[in-house]
């Protein structure tokens, strides 16, 4: 349950909030601040971090502070599977590092390979920060649910 909240509901949530933000800042100023910070960005983490502190505040589970694991497990993958199938030819000249660099974490569709950049952020490298940060809000739930207790039992 906690793997499928951080790797699956979790990035449908930044999605959908993306598309909004989007929609409602098309043509503002706002809208290059708003997206600034690319995966430092609140907009990307916040959703994770709120699912995991709501859903582990309810079941305690200390697994759900290690579903990051899986997130970065797949986002190894990802990477692995995108240096495997690397073809210069196909790249405007980028290194395999370069490539794998703006695909996963710059996500510039204009270089390396164009618009493939995206959806390997999007399929890979959002799960695998909103795991780490539902991982963090889990962590967070819990520790708030022990030091209540704490003070309750003192």
């Amino acid at each position: 349950m906690h793997a499928f909240a951080a790797l699956v509901l979790s990035p449908l949530v930044v999605f959908v909030i993306a598309v909004t933000v989007e929609g409602i800042l098309r043509n503002s100023a706002l809208k290059s601040t708003v997206e600034g910070g690319e995966f430092a960005n609140p907009l990307l983490w916040a959703p994770g971090l709120a699912i995991g502190f709501l859903v582990n505040r309810k079941t305690l589970n200390r697994v759900a502070s290690w579903v990051w694991l899986a997130g970065v497990i797949w986002l190894a993958y990802g990477i692995w599977d995108s240096m495997h199938g690397y073809d210069p030819r196909f790249y405007q000249g980028c290194s395999a590092l370069e490539n794998v660099v703006n695909g996963f974490f710059v996500l510039d569709s204009r270089r390396c390979g164009g618009g493939s950049s995206t959806l390997e952020g999007l399929f890979f490298t959002i799960p695998a920060v909103s795991s780490t940060a539902y991982a963090a809000g889990a962590w967070i739930a819990l520790r708030r649910y022990r030091m209540r207790n704490k003070t309750i039992s003192q």
